[in-house]
């Protein structure tokens, strides 16, 4: 979903950096961000509205009534979800420690959801949903609207309160080349079935296992 004009409020970063020690968003702001890279923590208040398409956030709090919806984004530290906040995921990567508080919810968008390996059912077709508990331990997977997959588990702090998340399908994103090519080739954000991702002769190895 994208931010309906009259929501559009407040800043919208399309570049650049922003690094502040806090950066809160005041009730009733809508806040959309759509490039550069904020390097702390976006704090919603209850009644503000985020929306990310594109570029970089590290850690998102969300407080009361407030709204978080991603679309492409990318976030390199932890989401939290209290009260009774929403968060709609649809796109973009996460980082671990995506945890969900009782009272808050949230839903994905996307195909292929599987818990333990174990594909979801119950769907009845794009736009419909179901929820889904994930317990202690398991490995929750898929990929997202935008052909991104993702891995939950309770191993790397997520958490999901049962009762507080919904799965929504959607058509299959394009398929991507059979072949990634780095350098030469934009980095993908993860590897579906199918593609492949050579190791290059000019890239440097992997660090050696602990």
């Amino acid at each position: 979903p994208t931010p309906a004009a009259a929501d559009r409020v407040g800043i919208r970063p399309r570049g650049g950096r922003i690094s502040v020690s806090r950066f809160p968003v005041d009730t009733g702001v809508g806040f959309t961000v759509a490039g550069g890279t904020i390097t702390r923590t976006v704090t919603a208040a209850t009644g503000s509205k985020v929306w990310a398409s594109s570029g970089t956030l590290a850690r998102v709090i969300l407080n009361g009534t407030s709204e978080y919806r991603m679309s492409g984004a990318n976030m390199t530290d932890t989401l939290t979800a209290s009260g009774t906040s929403l968060v709609e995921l649809s796109g973009g990567t996460v980082a671990d420690s995506f945890r969900i508080s009782s009272t808050a919810h949230a839903t994905l968008f996307g195909y292929d959801f599987r818990l333990d390996g174990i594909l979801v059912g119950g769907f009845a077709g794009v736009g419909s949903s179901v929820p889904l508990n994930v317990a202690t331990d398991k490995l929750f997977t898929g990929i997202l609207q935008d052909g991104t997959p993702f891995a939950f588990t309770t191993t790397d702090s997520d958490s999901f309160a049962n009762g507080t998340l919904t799965l929504r399908p959607t058509d299959e994103a394009p398929a991507g080349p059979a072949q990634i090519n780095i350098p030469g080739s934009e980095a993908p954000r993860g590897l579906r079935t199918g593609p492949t991702l050579p190791l290059s002769a000019g890239l440097p190895p992997p660090p050696a296992a602990a």
